[in-house]
């Protein structure tokens, strides 16, 4: 991300700490979800409730570190929320030094890439997290109250949380506080998360023969909210944004179905955030969109 997307300084700074604030809600109920009610059944110890914090504390370290000590930019910019947005996605049984090391590692390698090239940082750093998770065989979105009992949620309980995902990306209710509140701000991409949701929900009860329970998918809706709407990555039209959104919500839906129902979003969102400006430049997408309004 690049603070060339925002256009004075002060206003920087003031976006990122209410863009924090609006997350608090889901990360708290993350840190209950994930944390607090495996705690009162005697599996994990009362340290291991905040491991949400910790990976962040630690993401933010590597962050200072390399970000504002090594490449001398500033601190409040708008690279700040990768190290807070990418443990939320983690899976809740994340060993942490496995975590570091891919961290670390991701975020030396977005820094050294040339700027030039357009790509959603976010999502390439989760993807290669992931990989490494799998390698060890640290990827499952079970936290382990999940993988000692089995539960029956209704719809409402699964939108309220209760369904498997990141330390803190299974409670879609509160995610959509997260547009209301950043919505004030004209550079929070309202547009791509919207059309995105929208084209992912309904492509995917068709997929699953309309059953709704197989769409509830926090991974994948907070993904839109939070990664999908990267500024230097997505386009910066009202129209590219719906169409770019819409592109997102059908790949990921058929990837979620088929590939991995909860990385297939992320996934997506990295595949359309190389491809669009291709498409953009050779196709003017945009052009496209007025002549199919005529």
């Amino acid at each position: 991300m690049n603070n060339v997307y925002i256009h004075s300084k002060n206003s920087i700074k003031r976006i990122v700490i209410i863009y924090i604030i609006s997350l608090i809600p889901i990360m708290l109920y993350g840190i209950y979800k994930n944390g607090l009610l495996i705690y009162q059944k005697d599996i994990i110890n009362i340290l291991s409730i905040f491991k949400l914090i910790y990976l962040m504390i630690l993401s933010l370290i590597i962050y200072y570190i390399i970000h504002v000590i090594w490449k001398k930019k500033p601190f409040w910019s708008i690279d700040i929320l990768t190290p807070i947005i990418i443990p939320m996605f983690m899976p809740p049984s994340v060993n942490i030094f496995i975590y570091l090391i891919s961290f670390l590692a991701g975020f030396i390698i977005i820094n050294i890439l040339p700027n030039k090239l357009k790509y959603n940082k976010l999502a390439f750093i989760y993807i290669l997290i992931m990989i490494i998770l799998l390698l060890f065989r640290n990827a499952s979105y079970l936290n382990l109250l999940e993988k000692n009992e089995i539960y029956s949620f209704n719809t409402w309980d699964l939108l309220w949380g209760r369904n498997i995902g990141g330390l803190a990306t299974t409670n879609i209710i509160l995610s959509l506080l997260i547009i209301v509140i950043n919505s004030v701000f004209s550079s929070y991409k309202k547009s791509v998360a919207f059309s995105a949701i929208i084209s992912f929900c309904l492509i995917s009860l068709f997929l699953n023969s309309f059953d709704l329970l197989d769409i509830i998918n926090g991974n994948a809706i907070i993904s839109f909210i939070l990664i999908a709407t990267d500024l230097p990555s997505s386009p910066v039209t009202k129209n590219g944004m719906i169409l770019y959104g819409i592109a997102l919500g059908i790949l990921s839906s058929i990837l979620c179905k088929f590939v991995a129902f909860y990385k297939g979003a992320i996934l997506s969102i990295f595949l359309i955030s190389i491809l669009y400006p291709l498409l953009s430049k050779s196709l003017k997408n945009d052009k496209i969109m007025s002549i199919l309004k005529k």
